[in-house]
């Protein structure tokens, strides 16, 4: 049976004893600093997939979870499409969501770039046993401009830690939106996901070469359209620009279309001092 998967994380590093095993793996019972508890890997996950359930059928994607799995003490989380059955499934282990720096409003972004890889449309990935899937950027810009503001606007309650912004990037979702409450709140929301995001999944590297700042950007300008993961710091730049873009619910605008930064995405019409 031909399997197409498409992982968000992989676990790629050594099992060797002298290292420590918190590198690779937490296991159920360890409490390292995540936010992420098991109820919450659950809930989150079902409510994402739930909110994308119309969607999925005016695609014509049947989607389902399939692993959801908060025993498995590895960092993983990964879309999949069974091309015998035309069928696609979303997977967590939950070592992925006991990280440290693990929030809950990072998880929700993780299961939305997930639920993105399926239903986040074009660019789609070159590689042809991939080819049925969103690329990383654009499974970043999904999850960001469209799928983590609805879970926000169906969970109003559920994320119960204060938003703490760096002041700028505060001042530009205040500028962008001072006649807009509306928008104006998810893009504080969003841009503390920006924030989240980069520190929660930085436990699984020691390359300080993907440190981010939230007040820089990355000036990458690429020829073509990347399949693989973007830089951290682009990766970082796609949520804060998700965040300043209008939420139009499971249709993402052509307006904001055009706006897709050039880090990950070729003949972007943004620039970067936008």
């Amino acid at each position: 049976m031909k399997i197409l998967l498409t992982l968000l994380l992989t676990l790629t590093t050594s099992f060797a004893n002298k290292r420590n095993p918190h590198e690779y793996q937490i296991l159920a019972h360890e409490d390292l600093g995540s936010e992420v508890k098991e109820q919450d890997f659950y809930f989150v996950v079902v409510e994402a997939l739930r909110l994308y359930q119309n969607e999925a059928v005016k695609q014509k994607r049947g989607i389902s979870v399939k692993t959801l799995d908060w025993q498995t003490p590895y960092f993983s989380a990964w879309a999949l499409y069974d091309e015998d059955t035309d069928h696609y499934n979303i997977n967590f282990w939950g070592g992925f969501a006991r990280m440290p720096n693990m929030t809950k409003r990072a998880y929700a972004f993780t299961a939305c770039h997930e639920i993105g890889h399926i239903l986040g449309k074009s660019p789609r990935m070159k590689n042809k046993h991939f080819s049925q899937m969103s690329t990383e950027g654009q499974s970043d810009f999904f999850a960001a401009a469209s799928c983590y503001k609805k879970f926000v606007i169906n969970n109003p309650n559920y994320f119960d830690s204060p938003i703490e912004l760096d002041p700028f990037v505060a001042s530009l979702c205040l500028d962008k939106f001072s006649n807009d409450n509306f928008n104006q709140e998810l893009c504080f929301e969003t841009m503390q996901v920006a924030q989240d995001f980069p520190k929660a999944i930085a436990h699984m590297s020691s390359d300080t070469s993907k440190q981010t700042e939230i007040t820089n950007s990355d000036p990458t300008i690429v020829d073509k359209t990347l399949d693989s993961y973007p830089t951290l710091q682009c990766r970082m730049d796609i949520i804060k620009n998700g965040a300043l873009l209008e939420y139009n619910g499971d249709d993402i605008s052509i307006k904001n279309l055009e706006k897709r930064l050039p880090c990950w995405f070729a003949n972007s019409t943004i620039s970067h001092s936008h």
